[in-house]
């Protein structure tokens, strides 16, 4: 191994560890409030939260083997089926959730009035079928059914058209396509929290944590958007480079590197939403961990919309 791969296994592994623990925290504490706020919303981030775990589970450590093997690769002809087509259905479930909180945040607060039925036990389990089943359909089987093995090598056997063509038919589904529809559906949401709180004076009830939570959202909708673009971006970039490099061994470093932008995410969710979500963070958790338990419980408010007046819950 070069010092470059040194570094990224090194790094790698770091994030790993900080992953695994910062999401099975996640898990469990998730766990403690699923009877306290949107059911939906709770299943979506612990739907989140697994597929990340999930995610750097099935990558790192294969990654990890695999280079110390490399060119040679270490695992077989079953898994070169199975290795890479289960890390993307993995980190395409995450996304996939991800536009799924996204779109079920912008329900919930810019259109509170529509019955959403996301309590209903067949919609929860339709929901969350599609997650998973979804990314296997549209990228999982096409790679499997590309991959092939021989002379103890796994590689994709794509003519260079069908192999560009398809770098870019996933970049499109992985990162232009929802990035597309969190920053429309996030967007909407803020500038409907910030009239919110620019016509405080229109609204039955309102107080100061409530106006606090508006905030936390505010910046939790952003640094989502943020960190989603951001460390996602290289990946993409370094795909599309190489593809249509014809595979240029120069552009293999800036893939290698990018890797690890795309399991920091996998690690940063849950961080995000232990600094935004108060509702959530920790609860009983928090008492084996020696962090304050935030006691508020959830309440209800009325906003006034354009459409009427309608029931909101204020731990969106």
């Amino acid at each position: 191994m070069d010092t470059v791969q040194i570094f990224t296994a090194t790094m790698s592994w770091i994030i790993f560890v900080i992953s695994v623990i910062g999401n099975v925290t996640l898990i469990i504490a998730l766990k403690h409030h699923f009877s306290r706020s949107s059911r939906l919303y709770i299943c979506l981030m612990f739907n989140l939260a697994t597929a990340d775990l999930v995610f750097v589970v099935s990558s790192i450590p294969f990654n990890f083997v695999e280079r110390l093997f490399a060119p040679r690769f270490p695992f077989g002809p079953v898994l070169c089926k199975l290795v890479m087509p289960f890390q993307t259905m993995a980190a395409m479930t995450a996304i996939f959730t991800l536009v799924t909180l996204s779109c079920q945040r912008y329900f919930m607060i810019v259109r509170p009035t529509e019955d959403t039925r996301e309590g209903q036990k067949v919609s929860l389990i339709i929901t969350f079928l599609s997650l998973w089943l979804l990314p296997v359909i549209l990228a999982a089987v096409p790679l499997a059914i590309a991959l092939r093995y021989e002379d103890g090598k796994c590689a994709e056997s794509w003519s260079d058209v069908y192999s560009q063509c398809f770098t870019v038919y996933l970049t499109m589904i992985q990162y232009v396509g929802p990035l597309g529809v969190i920053a429309w559906c996030n967007g909407r949401a803020v500038v409907e929290l910030r009239r919110h709180d620019l016509y405080r004076e229109n609204y039955a009830i309102i107080n100061a944590t409530i106006l606090e939570r508006h905030n936390n959202v505010v910046r939790m909708l952003i640094c989502i958007v943020a960190v989603f673009a951001i460390f996602w971006f290289p990946g993409q970039l370094a795909w599309i480079v190489l593809t249509f490099s014809h595979g240029d061994e120069r552009w293999t470093t800036l893939l290698e590197v990018s890797e690890l932008f795309v399991f920091a995410n996998s690690a940063l969710n849950p961080l995000i939403f232990f600094i935004y979500n108060g509702e959530y963070s920790f609860g009983k958790l928090g008492y084996l961990l020696r962090f304050k338990q935030n006691n508020s419980h959830l309440t209800r408010f009325r906003v006034r919309s354009g459409s009427g007046t309608a029931d909101m819950l204020s731990t969106v």
